[in-house]
């Protein structure tokens, strides 16, 4: 016997309401907040906007890429923690970007 799922919506079709949910606020909502609106695991929301072509586009601001430049050196990744709707990825992607960290 399967186990449930925690996700009302695991495995279930997309709904059309759903995927322009996504796409209306992928770009101003953390990912594991639409999660969890929409009832489905994070990893499938960010499946989903691969597939459909929605990414993220609101840019790092300037106080954003002051905190990185400032923290990262220090915490790491981490430092995503004092940046609010910003993944460990982007930062360490933003980091890279900045091409002001030797991360290897």
């Amino acid at each position: 016997m399967s186990r449930p799922s925690r996700y009302r919506n695991h495995r279930s079709p997309w709904t059309l309401r759903e995927l322009n949910f996504v796409k209306k606020h992928y770009d101003s909502m953390p990912t594991a907040e639409i999660a969890d609106w929409l009832g489905r695991p994070q990893e499938t929301i960010k499946w989903m906007t691969g597939t459909r072509g929605v990414f993220s586009a609101r840019s790092q601001t300037a106080e954003e890429e002051r905190i990185l430049a400032a923290e990262y050196l220090a915490l790491g990744v981490a430092v995503a923690g004092q940046l609010p709707g910003r993944t460990q990825d982007a930062v360490k992607l933003k980091a890279c970007d900045m091409d002001s960290f030797a991360l290897w």
